[in-house]
């Protein structure tokens, strides 16, 4: 079941835009990132899977671990309105999504749409179908409960 919650995470908040580019150019520097763009005319957006999370990125991995005993994370973070994402698809595994900086719509097959802005959370049950709408620049973090097989869990 779809659990969305307002307001749920506040450090999260807090994420800086400069610790997001630190990320960004060390998950370039190790190819532990994907570069996701349909054409030049639309901003991209990064998924960055790396374990390495600067200041307040790794106050805010603490913040939701501690709450939710998460053992991965996952920085997505898009450049522009209407950015490209992954479009409509499923996990294979739980997700937690907490919004971080600007908003994104995710819409479900079965269910209403949710604007997660930062510090809100929704849970994602694997095997549900979600698309998420781009509708300005953005930082979200996605956690799950099982390491992917590339075990990229977040050094304590």
């Amino acid at each position: 079941m779809i659990k969305f919650t307002r307001n749920h995470f506040k450090i999260v908040r807090s994420i800086e835009w400069s610790d997001v580019v630190k990320k960004l150019a060390f998950d370039f520097d190790n190819s532990t990132v994907n570069f996701i763009a349909d054409k030049p005319s639309i901003p991209p957006t990064f998924a960055m899977h790396s374990n390495f999370v600067p200041g307040s990125i790794r106050t805010a991995y603490d913040e939701v671990k501690n709450a939710e005993n998460i053992i991965e994370m996952h920085v997505y973070a898009s450049l522009g309105n209407s950015s490209s994402t992954y479009g409509r698809h499923k996990d294979v595994m739980d997700v937690l999504i907490v919004g971080a900086i600007g908003s994104v719509i995710y819409k479900f097959d079965d269910s209403p749409s949710f604007t997660v802005d930062p510090g809100d959370s929704i849970f994602i049950p694997k095997g549900v179908y979600h698309e998420p709408q781009i509708v300005e620049p953005r930082v979200t973090l996605s956690f799950s409960w099982e390491a992917t097989p590339n075990n990229n869990r977040i050094d304590s």
